[in-house]
């Protein structure tokens, strides 16, 4: 059988992974390491499908979770799935940089525990434009289309080769990223590229290899989804308004999916290594039985950290 048949196969096999159901990463250990204060209040800054915070509200009936997200979508699913916990939980939509501006209407509360999960939501890869090559739509990437204007589409078509290049290195670690680029502007010269199919056609002709455990398109749209979001530059304002939200003892939680977002984490731990400590000295990772359950943790790196002091710091 060619090399293409199987991955076609591979393909239709992740697929049908992909849609039958989704798993809040490493859960159990969330919910062992996050609540210290069984009748405290928790910030779940990433709260995408619910899953949780439905964990936590279940195992502590006592604390109370606010629960944000950048995605209107993931705000009106997790209001659905979480209303059963009435007034012990408070949602609320909110980019990273704005959270702490989107706290003063709750009268700026300050947590016991915060919670932060980066990866892309499975429901973003099913039901938003551009964030899948497993179906056909607009190559938009937005995480909200309220706050940002630059698309997928626009990077793609009107980017010059050494931006896109840059792009595809930095934020994918893509190796390919030179002969990738080549592909894209040839066909975008031809004709512009406008959905995830397109551009996932041009990218799998451009290096495609059975030899591959994964789909040619995939360091290329995570690296788009990044740049489109800008979601370096967010963790990191996010990351700096973390010692003015926590209160002293509180756990920070932070899991990552990509090493660029571990290394913003892994670097705050070190800036703030006099305030607060790594509990865990170093990464919590998915056990084997998460992973055959659910594959997509296998790439999940979780750092645990806890409040030592009130500095009152401010990282510049």
């Amino acid at each position: 059988m060619s090399g293409k048949c199987h991955q076609k196969k591979r393909v239709i096999l992740e697929i049908l992974i992909f849609v039958v159901e989704h798993y809040p990463v490493m859960v159990e250990k969330v919910c062992m390491l996050l609540v210290k204060n069984t009748k405290g209040i928790y910030l779940d800054a990433t709260v995408g499908g619910g899953g949780h915070s439905e964990a936590l509200l279940k195992k502590f009936p006592n604390i109370t979770i606010y629960a944000a997200d950048w995605d209107i979508n993931a705000i009106e699913r997790s209001r659905e799935r979480l209303k059963k916990f009435n007034e012990r939980v408070k949602i609320f939509q909110s980019a990273f940089s704005d959270i702490e501006h989107s706290l003063k209407k709750y009268s700026s509360p300050i947590f016991d525990g915060i919670l932060t999960d980066f990866g892309t939501s499975i429901f973003q890869l099913k039901e938003g434009d551009g964030f899948s090559f497993y179906t056909d739509t607009p190559l938009d990437m937005r995480m909200s289309k309220t706050h940002k204007k630059i698309t997928a589409y626009s990077i793609v078509n009107y980017a010059d080769a050494k931006e896109l290049v840059y792009i595809l290195r930095t934020y994918g670690d893509e190796y390919h990223a030179k002969k990738i680029v080549a592909a894209i502007i040839r066909e975008r010269e031809r004709k512009k590229i406008g959905s995830t199919m397109h551009l996932a056609s041009i990218i799998s002709h451009a290096i495609f290899s059975h030899k591959t455990t994964i789909h040619p398109a995939t360091k290329t749209f995570q690296a788009l989804r990044i740049a489109v979001n800008n979601e370096y530059k967010e963790i990191d304002s996010f990351l700096k308004q973390i010692p003015r939200l926590i209160n002293i003892g509180g756990i920070f939680i932070a899991i990552s999916f990509h090493s660029g977002e571990d290394f913003l984490i892994k670097n705050w731990g070190k800036k703030m290594k006099n305030e607060f400590r790594d509990i865990v000295d170093g990464i919590i990772v998915p056990d084997e039985n998460e992973i055959e359950k659910n594959n997509a943790s296998r790439s999940a790196k979780m750092r645990v950290f806890e409040k030592m002091i009130d500095s009152g710091s401010v990282i510049k």
